[in-house]
């Protein structure tokens, strides 16, 4: 099947692959490295989204046909209401939602699926909204108060109407929120157009996408997407090709075709028609969207890097650099009992965007008993952030658009209902997703809700039932289930679960805890300070991998000076034992002890740890470590020099080998000379 995946680190929250279709693809590391740590450091905010339902607005006084946001405000929302023209939605921090109108307008808007675009250029009383026209044969600009300006009953001055003949809109969109402020449109004759914000006057001549024939041959019929790149650049798809033009910054009327390419879809697998895109935060980098490749299968997500090089001579001589990262699919990111398909037909709705790192898709109602829900999803790897109810009927047929912005979210469905959210999205990282979801407020167990309630806070850890439960005959029981759900990782790693495993001495909780290789250093170094004469512990404290200088300030935080003689006495007898019996015989014989490097690795960080306690330990101690010491290093010495002299020797042997000598040995002529 499609099985999907994403293998994390769990201690460092670095991806190291994705399986998908049976293959795994392997990340790479300095990558992932990067994207797992990339907050912000000036906001500093380490919380995962949250989403709140805002208070229902009263009615709008007529259908909402088209929404769009507000740029320089975090969730106040432009909105255009048949019969009555551009009122503000505005959705507070307390999650009141209030109407207030910018202006009459008698004449009608195209679909909400084209947006519906507000510009202010920071300065000034006054704001422009534009908005494809009904039919969408025209573009409509009209003049309106800022929002924070005293609102108008009056009509909304009509900058411009423009006409594009009888083609018609196919897709539009706006370019990143910028002082120049440009709309686009892809029209039925196969062309680009660019449109001023300010004045709603076409910008520079169209740009020729396909021709006349190419549209005739069924081109005005295919799916169209365009999302806005950057200030000046836009990126139009259709089917299997792309196009990136952008607007000249020096000669502001020439629009030029900085690339084009095709489609990769292999990784995604079957689809069906394009259902829209939308640029994500890295420059040409989009986010795309197929209905499914039937009318029961899923819609389908993928993130494309487009290539910005020379536009090739033709779609077909160019060459693709789309890149399918991630394959994010709408039914994985809701309750499994749900039918979360979206049928191909619905592919008219504009039921889902991109907000910052973010893909926002809108889960519709299922059997008329499961309302709509809102989904938001990382738009790189396809993990399933939040998932919010939403204050819909369960009824509604399907939702119509969503508009989204950075504070918040208005979900309009198909009988003109109105569902505004609040919600903060932070910058994403999946260092912040890993552990997350993890329970990490213990649940009650049975036999053990003494001990839970410690770890919740509620009871005091000397309360006389949970050192009943942790001495005498239930000792045993409560050792072996809290080892148990340690080793499930049901209980989160905690100091207040070493003092309770201090108190009862329940050792075997204690090899679990040890046994998680992200356990940290403190809670080790505790654990072991503990224990006393339990050589196991020690043991698996010795062998455990860790950071020098965290071992070491663990070291001298927890092991007392009374207990050094004895801990450093157990690490000599050991170390004698490898002298006396060789690295084989005391692996065979005690096959869980720790190597010679091991111990000598942990009596470095006990000597830099604890140096002042150890110079006042007996001299007798003290000679018999620096003699194991001076053994090891004498062994090591003799080892790598007899491992060098072996070397030589093989490669001696070797060079010789390759020397051709006479098969018999020359006559030697001796002659004696007479003097």
């Amino acid at each position: 099947g499609a099985c999907e995946c994403v293998c994390v680190c769990a201690r460092f929250g670095v991806a190291c692959g994705v399986f998908c279709r049976g293959q795994w693809t392997p990340i790479h590391r300095h990558t992932l490295i990067a994207m797992a740590f990339m907050e912000d450091e000036d906001e500093g905010d380490d919380k995962l989204p949250e989403v709140k339902v805002a208070q229902k607005p009263p009615s709008a006084g007529g259908k909402v046909v088209a929404v769009g946001a507000v740029d320089d405000r975090e969730a106040t929302f432009v909105v255009f209401v048949a019969g009555l023209g551009i009122k503000y939605l505005n959705i507070a921090d307390d999650l009141a939602s209030t109407w207030t109108s910018a202006g009459g307008f008698s004449g009608s808007a195209a679909s909400g699926k084209f947006g519906l675009y507000y510009h202010h250029d920071g300065s000034g009383p006054h704001a422009f909204v534009s908005f494809v026209d009904n039919p969408a044969k025209g573009w409509v600009c009209l003049k309106v108060p800022a929002v924070g300006e005293s609102m108008s009953v009056e009509e909304a001055e009509v900058v411009e109407t423009t006409s594009f003949g009888n083609s018609e809109v196919l897709a539009a969109c706006r370019t990143t929120p910028g002082v120049s402020g440009l709309g686009a449109v892809v029209l039925t004759a196969g062309a680009l157009r660019f449109l001023d914000l300010t004045n709603g006057t076409v910008v520079g001549k169209a740009a020729k996408i396909l021709d006349k024939q190419q549209m005739s041959a069924g081109g005005a019929g295919m799916h169209w997407a365009i999302a806005g790149a950057s200030e000046r650049r836009v990126v139009v798809a259709h089917e299997a090709e792309y196009f990136i033009f952008e607007q000249d910054e020096g000669e502001t009327s020439k629009i030029m075709l900085k690339s084009q390419g095709q489609f990769g879809l292999s990784g995604l697998g079957p689809v069906g028609s394009l259902a829209g895109a939308y640029a994500l935060p890295v420059e040409d980098r989009v986010l795309l969207c197929w209905n499914g490749a039937t009318p029961e299968a899923e819609r389908v997500y993928g993130t494309a890097e487009l290539n910005s090089g020379p536009a090739a001579s033709s779609p077909s001589s160019s060459s693709s650099s789309f890149s399918i990262v991630s394959r994010i699919g709408i039914a994985a990111n809701a309750d499994e009992t749900s039918d979360n398909h979206v049928r191909a037909e619905a592919s008219s709705a504009k039921d889902w965007m991109v907000v910052g790192d973010y893909l926002v898709t809108c889960l519709p109602p299922v059997a008329g008993k499961v309302a709509p829900r809102i989904s938001i999803v990382d738009a790189r790897f396809g993990m399933s952030i939040a998932c919010q109810a939403l204050p819909l009927k369960a009824t509604t047929a399907a939702v119509q658009f969503l508009v989204a912005s950075k504070g918040g979210a208005v979900v309009v469905d198909t009988n003109g209902g109105c569902a505004p959210l609040r919600w903060t999205l932070p910058k994403f990282s999946l260092g912040l997703l890993v552990g997350a979801r993890r329970n990490k407020v213990p649940l009650a167990v049975k036999g053990l809700v003494e001990v839970c309630e410690v770890l919740n806070g509620k009871r005091e850890r000397h309360d006389a039932d949970v050192q009943d439960a942790l001495s005498g005959k239930r000792q045993k029981v409560t050792d072996d289930t809290m080892a148990t759900l340690i080793a499930k990782r049901s209980w989160e790693p905690s100091h207040e679960l070493v003092d309770l495993i201090s108190d009862g001495k329940c050792w075997e909780s204690a090899k679990r805890l040890l046994d998680l290789p992200d356990l940290g250093e403190d809670l080790s170094t505790r654990l072991l300070a503990a224990s006393g004469e339990e050589a196991s512990i020690l043991c698996k404290v010795v062998k455990r991998a860790s950071t020098p200088s965290l071992l070491q300030a663990a070291l001298s935080d927890y092991i007392q000076p009374a207990a050094l003689p004895a801990l450093v006495e157990v690490l000599v007898d050991w170390m004698e034992a490898y002298r006396d019996f060789g690295n084989d015989a005391v692996q065979r014989a005690a096959p869980e002890l720790p190597t010679q490097a091991e111990i000598v690795r942990f009596l470095s960080a006990l000597a830099d740890g604890c140096l002042t306690s150890l110079l006042r330990l007996e001299g007798d101690l003290l000679e018999r470590v620096a003699e194991v010491l001076m053994t090891a290093d004498q062994d090591r010495r003799s080892q790598e020099t007899l491992y060098s002299t072996m070397f030589g020797l093989a490669k001696t042997r070797e060079v010789l080998a390759d020397i051709k000598l006479p098969q018999q040995v020359p006559a030697v002529e001796v002659k004696l000379v007479d003097f």
